[in-house]
């Protein structure tokens, strides 16, 4: 009771005047921890419990495997699972759906799958579960089989499971399947749950149907922050960026407090727009909230500032953050990247190295940018072959556009266009277009006509940049 209800302190004081401590209390304690998200506390539960002789049950293991779902500690999740296996709980359908969401929510989807498959009594509670990991990796193919596959195992699907195949059907656009979806649900009489309701009103945004989307938020009954942020997100994909931020006080009209996502979408719209004075507004909210410490929220104020070219003030970001991840640093080196500082770019990564440990692809793009925008041929060969070589990481069309654009600066085109063959897929137009820019620049006719009977599109650009190429040819 006094967990529940905020006294945790107090909760843990009872406990320890508990003279037999049995799996009950202990289970008592860890749902409190739970409560308030001390994962860590809780999983320290189990060797405690151990030391006493009091083995974990179903509840137990449960509750420790939402924590390893929560951290991260796979290592932990899988020794869990071993203890269960031994415990001959595996059959449990609660600890069998604990499994399958930590597996699940660590990315772990063939683990998951191998704890349904060897699950006797199959409930809809675990095929909602694989169905929500599948939706989460953009599988949609296994969605739709699994949604199948329910109907003919489970009868009738649940909220959850039509929440799912919407969800897919928005990270797809498939606007037919998600109608078909929409009606089915409308037959069941499902309307009234406010969560299926603001998973159409994603799909229809996503898909293209803005002003359907809009119809159906008006009709719920609870507009939550969840709700309201399907329909700002449903704007910022059709770059609607005054309507975004107009949501704001409409949900402050309505006592609905904005969170870390809404304020991720007001920011990038004052990035888009260039309303600097709305950003600090929505800056100084995000104080008040405490949620500065939050990285969505820090790495979209910093991108603000730098789309602005506030690089101070996306400095100053970044210092007062605590845990800076690697997606802050990027935002940061492509501040500097784009003013022309170099020499900080470089020292960035430097810092990165130090810190983060690898850098990822889109650190390189700054760092090839940063050569490319001072001509830095050898150094950005070096990135370049370190990227490929020491992290093993795919070069995009990005990276090579920076190579490109710095091969062909230097003269160096036909080195460039054996880099080009060297794209995994075709060269995209920014590619093709940095080459031909050269080729012009450097009055080569043959090697430009080579790249434009070598281009897989008809864009009306590139026909431009041919006919300017032979404008200058011919001067």
């Amino acid at each position: 009771m006094y967990a529940k209800c905020g006294h945790l302190r107090l909760s843990c004081d009872l406990f320890q005047e508990l003279t037999n401590k049995d799996v009950v209390s202990w289970n008592s304690l860890m749902y409190g921890y739970l409560d308030h998200e001390l994962w860590e506390a809780v999983l320290d539960c189990f060797p405690r419990m151990l030391l006493e002789s009091t083995f974990p049950d179903a509840m137990s293991y449960s509750g420790g495997l939402k924590s390893c779902g929560a951290t991260g500690f796979v290592a932990k999740g899988k020794e869990i699972h071993t203890r269960i296996v031994k415990q001959l709980l595996s059959e449990d359908l609660i600890v069998g759906k604990a499994l399958m969401d930590m597996y699940v929510k660590n990315g772990l989807l063939r683990e998951a799958q191998d704890v349904f498959n060897n699950t006797c009594a199959k409930g809809l509670a675990l095929w909602n579960v694989l169905m929500s990991g599948y939706t989460q990796s953009g599988l949609t193919d296994k969605v739709f089989n699994i949604y199948n596959e329910i109907i003919g195992e489970c009868g009738d699907p649940d909220p959850v499971t039509f929440v799912s195949v919407l969800n897919a059907c928005s990270h797809t656009g498939l606007l037919d399947k998600g109608e078909q979806i929409h009606k089915e649900v409308a037959n069941r009489g499902l309307l009234e749950d406010d969560l299926l309701v603001v998973a159409a009103v994603d799909m229809y945004a996503k898909c293209g149907h803005l002003r359907l989307s809009c119809d159906l938020f008006q009709e719920l009954t609870n507009k939550d922050v969840v709700s309201w942020n399907s329909l700002m997100y449903g704007y910022l994909d059709h770059e609607l960026w005054e309507v975004v931020l107009d949501c704001f006080p409409r949900m402050l009209l309505e006592s609905t407090f904005p969170d870390a996502m809404s304020y991720s979408g007001g920011l990038k719209s004052c990035g888009a727009t260039g309303f600097v004075a709305k950003g600090k507004e929505i800056h100084t909210r995000i104080v008040k909230q405490l949620l500065s410490e939050d990285l969505i929220v820090g790495k979209a104020l910093m991108d603000m500032y730098v789309k602005n070219g506030l690089l101070r003030e996306a400095q100053d970001v970044f210092n007062n953050t605590c845990a800076k991840g690697l997606a802050l640093w990027n935002v940061l080196m492509s501040g500097y990247t784009q003013s022309g500082l170099t020499d900080k770019v470089f020292n960035i990564y430097n810092e990165i190295i130090g810190e983060c440990g690898d850098p990822d692809p889109i650190t390189f793009v700054s760092v090839l940018n940063a050569c490319s925008h001072t001509g830095l041929l050898d150094e950005a060969s070096s990135y370049f072959c370190a990227m490929c070589k020491s992290y093993g990481y795919i070069p995009t069309a990005e990276h090579f556009t920076c190579m490109v654009d710095l091969l062909g600066r230097a003269g160096q085109l036909e080195n460039a266009i054996v880099l080009m063959n060297g794209f995994p897929l075709h060269p995209d137009l920014a590619v093709s277009t940095t080459a031909l820019s050269s080729c012009r620049k450097q009055g080569d006719l043959l090697l430009g006509k080579q790249v434009f009977e070598a281009l897989s599109t008809d864009d009306f650009s590139m026909h431009i940049c041919m006919y300017n190429l032979f404008i200058e040819a011919a001067r």
